[in-house]
């Protein structure tokens, strides 16, 4: 704190030195001293001195009048506080050099200055500012202004101004370079300058418009360009950017690019001042070359922006802007209300399902892929629905879809509801299978719940677990969710096999399903190996009559072989098999069961037995191959004599 207050009074006890000038050569001045009479003057009251002239006294001042060498030069007046030096005509000569340090002392208490230097100038004559162009390449790349005078004092310093449109003058920030040359003193003047100054600005920073220029050169003193009237330059610079726009070869569709790709062009209609060209930017950075654009569709920027630009030395200049947006098939999001897949009867669930695309979805669709059932559409891009009381069939997959120009996209959320396994009521499976010795006994059984079962067959006689045995498999088979189908297969059939099973359908809710089922033996077609007609002999045994079934469908037996006799020969050709039905003889009336192995959904339906006399030679139907074939090929009779 005391340091402060010292520091402040030392500050209050300073005298303040006067500004001294700047003068203009020939006009006059006056520099101030006060006078301090405290106490006893010993000597003069006020003495003022100069330094270039030597220190000499140029003037002495009493209590009431002033005199000295000088005197006549420069008139003085003092009263009891002040001492006032005039200089009526300041010069750099005769008598002496007054842009020199001046000095005051009062009743010779100690010499104080009164100003360092006093500044004397001399204002520039014959002074001009010009405009030049700098070309390169392209054209302007900048333009210089220079402005020069022929004599002044001190040496002149330079300030540049620029109005863009007839605006505002916005001051020239780049430095100045200045070159000076000495007009050397005489016996009757002193010296002077040759100046020129001038300043270069890059096309860049003028910028697109119409750009005039002005100009202060100044001597180097205090005041500066305040000493002097603005030169103005009567050369304007316009400057332009190349006009530029765009266009692509893509196709659109309602302003939406067709395809996966587009090719756009970004070109100039102008060359500008300075020539420039045009060029492709995404953001600050380049893109493309020479113009040429290519866009390919980006599903995590859908939306990209480019800008056909204009580009010279002045920078750049945005033409037009290019929104580039692909016209793509909808994109589907799926959800529902809750995070599980597994739900239990009587559960509400929600689906939401939403669509986004170029073009604007025109609808979007719920349906039940097992059933094709719509369950919802709209006619906008977003899609509630709600499945109430949850039951067994609702287990599934469901498809949400929406639809535009492009095409229909989906997804798909697989629910499940758990429910014990029933029978379908299309395929309720038979109580009898038939099979025959050493072939093989199938049957499919369609069921439908959730979740999958676990499938057990037992043998009921004795309880015997079959399920894992080397010649029975049991073997479950999803279909449509909830659906699914059981095939039980015993293979390599044996007298023991003949008997009843039971097959037992768990899926761990409610309570299993079980199917009981008796495996009968059946009768067989032989296959044999004959290459001649089969002619069968005169009897008066009677024959079958009937219909079977294969894949072509449900067959009329109204001409049918008798039963063969033991002494029957059987021959063959070269081009036909024939068959012929072997089982034991049944009386009439009765029903017999036949199964022929291997043939798919196809077996030999009830044939009630009748009486018809046979008296001529008949040709049996044949199987195609062996009796692994699984078409059953029926072969017209001919030449039968039913009379």
């Amino acid at each position: 704190m005391l340091l402060i207050f010292l520091v402040l009074l030392l500050y209050c006890w300073t005298p303040v030195e006067p500004v001294c000038g700047p003068v203009e050569e020939g006009q006059s001045t006056t520099l101030t001293c006060d006078v301090n009479t405290a106490g006893e003057c010993t000597g003069f009251v006020m003495t003022w001195k100069a330094e270039a002239a030597g220190d000499a006294t140029v003037v002495r001042c009493a209590l009431t009048d002033c005199g000295g060498s000088f005197m006549s030069n420069f008139p003085t007046t003092i009263n009891s506080t002040r001492s006032t030096l005039t200089i009526p005509s300041v010069t750099r000569t005769d008598p002496f050099n007054m842009e020199t340090k001046w000095t005051c002392n009062s009743c010779e208490k100690g010499s104080r200055t009164v100003c360092e230097k006093l500044q004397v100038y001399a204002k520039p004559q014959n002074s001009t500012c010009t405009v030049n162009e700098n070309t390169g390449p392209g054209g302007i790349m900048s333009v210089t202004v220079t402005c020069s005078t022929t004599k002044v004092y001190p040496q002149a310093k330079c300030s540049f101004y620029r109005t863009k449109n007839g605006g505002n003058s916005v001051k020239i920030t780049e430095t100045p370079v200045y070159s000076h040359t000495t007009i050397p003193a005489t016996a009757s003047t002193p010296v002077y300058y040759r100046s020129r100054c001038s300043v270069s600005v890059p096309v860049e920073e003028l910028g697109e418009g119409t750009h005039s220029f002005m100009g202060y050169i100044y001597p180097d003193v205090t005041g500066r360009e305040h000493l002097m009237n603005v030169i103005t330059t009567d050369k304007t610079v316009t400057l332009s950017f190349p006009q530029v726009s765009h266009s692509c070869t893509t196709n659109m569709e309602q302003g939406y690019f067709i395809g996966k790709s587009a090719r756009c062009t970004c070109r100039a209609t102008s060359d500008g001042y300075p020539r420039g060209s045009a060029q492709w930017y995404k953001g600050d950075q380049p893109v493309g070359t020479n113009g040429e654009l290519t866009i390919t569709y980006n599903k995590n920027d859908p939306g990209q922006v480019y800008t056909c630009e204009a580009k010279s030395a002045l920078g750049r200049k945005p033409g037009s802007t290019l929104r580039a947006k692909f016209a793509y098939a909808p994109e589907i999001t799926f959800t529902k209300s809750s995070r599980r897949t597994e739900f239990n009867k009587g559960d509400n669930l929600d689906f939401i399902c939403s669509a986004q695309g170029h073009p604007q979805p025109t609808s979007v669709t719920l349906t039940r892929e097992r059933t094709k059932e719509v369950l919802a559409n709209v006619q906008k891009t977003l899609l509630t629905h709600t499945l109430n009381s949850l039951d067994c069939l609702d287990t599934g997959v469901y498809v949400c879809s929406g639809q535009n120009s492009q095409g229909t996209t989906s997804r798909e959320i697989s629910i499940g509801v758990n429910c014990a396994q029933k029978f379908s009521s299309m395929f309720f499976p038979p109580p009898k299978v038939d099979g025959v010795i050493g072939g093989k006994a199938e049957i499919d059984i369609e069921i439908y719940g959730f979740p999958e079962p676990r499938v057990t067959l037992h043998r009921i006689v004795d309880n015997a677990d079959m399920t894992s045995s080397p010649r029975h498999e049991v073997k479950y088979t999803s279909k449509v969710a909830p659906f699914g189908f059981v095939k039980v297969t015993i293979s390599d059939l044996v007298e023991a096999d003949y008997t009843n099973y039971t097959l037992t359908i768990d899926n761990g809710v409610g309570d299993a399903l079980t199917y009981s089922f008796y495996l009968n033996q059946g009768i067989y077609m032989v296959p044999l190996e004959t290459s001649d007609i089969v002619k069968a002999l005169e009897t008066t045994e009677t024959p079958r009559l009937g219909h079977y079934e294969d894949m072509d469908g449900i067959h009329n037996i109204t001409h049918a072989p008798p039963l063969p006799r033991q002494d029957q020969n059987i021959t063959e050709t070269s081009e036909n098999t024939y068959t012929t039905l072997v089982s034991a003889n049944q009386p009439p009336g009765s029903t017999q069961y036949t199964t022929i192995p291997e043939m798919a959904q196809s077996q030999l339906t009830e044939t009630p037995v009748a009486s018809l006399p046979v008296t001529n030679y008949i040709e049996l139907p044949s199987l195609a191959g062996n009796a692994s074939n699984k078409k059953l090929h029926q072969k017209a009779y001919e030449n039968v004599d039913m009379s």
